[in-house]
């Protein structure tokens, strides 16, 4: 998933037109020699030589689309993506991949409407059904949000970040107490997640709970210390 984790319809024919700029936008580029090539860079090639090579495959579509979205080419993520699906529309993958570029342009209601059509090819795909929770989230449609990511646990009930990304939910509905149940419950799964940890410590603050408050955030920033040592 893009991340799970958190902190507290063009035309067809327009669809295509774009797609089929990304390659040739990238064909016309100075290319740079292969031993100078970042990794991402490097991964948008080989997958724009797929689209090059087969340019009706839905596959290769998606490949590119990906790549670009690691590289934060997030518009021209979102058009492969759409090329994809022209060519094959029942893809939960397409329509998840999709979901997450219109998401991080800010299209929160395309981005609903992305994942609800991933969900209809496949409703317990737990990343489809997390991103979804986030969305419904944003646009304070707190219940929406956590029948979403109910769901996702009752598949992963193991997840601390599902449990987390609960509790970030029911602290933003001020439900503070179930909140800090559900946070606890994600780090006796995993204690050493930092976000969980700050997590935990902002549902304190609200709570009134300053001491517990703060060593909540010293136990956090210790782990990300360790972790940047590493």
């Amino acid at each position: 998933m893009e991340r799970t984790r958190r902190s507290l319809c063009s035309t067809i024919l327009i669809v295509v037109g774009v797609a089929t700029a990304v390659v040739t936008i990238d064909a016309c580029r100075k290319k740079k020699p292969v031993a100078e090539l970042s990794p991402m860079e490097m991964a948008i090639q080989t997958a724009s030589e797929g689209v090059t090579r087969e340019p009706n495959s839905a596959d290769a579509w998606l490949a590119l689309g990906i790549a670009l979205g690691r590289a934060t080419r997030v518009e021209e993520s979102l058009h492969a993506f759409e090329r994809a699906l022209t060519l094959r529309p029942n893809d939960r993958e397409g329509w998840y991949n999709k979901g997450l570029a219109l998401r991080r342009l800010n299209r929160l209601d395309d981005a609903l409407a992305a994942y609800e059509e991933s969900l209809k090819l496949d409703s317990m795909h737990v990343p489809t059904l997390v991103n979804l929770s986030v969305v419904l989230n944003q646009l304070n449609r707190r219940d929406e949000a956590l029948k979403r990511i109910d769901q996702a646990l009752a598949k992963e009930p193991n997840s601390a970040v599902l449990w987390s990304n609960k509790g970030v939910i029911l602290g933003q509905a001020e439900r503070y107490a179930e909140a800090l149940r559900c946070v606890d419950q994600a780090l006796s799964i995993d204690d050493a997640d930092p976000e969980s940890w700050v997590n935990k410590a902002m549902v304190l603050t609200y709570l009134k709970r300053p001491a517990e408050a703060d060593a909540a955030y010293q136990k956090a920033a210790l782990l990300r210390t360790s972790s940047e040592e590493q």
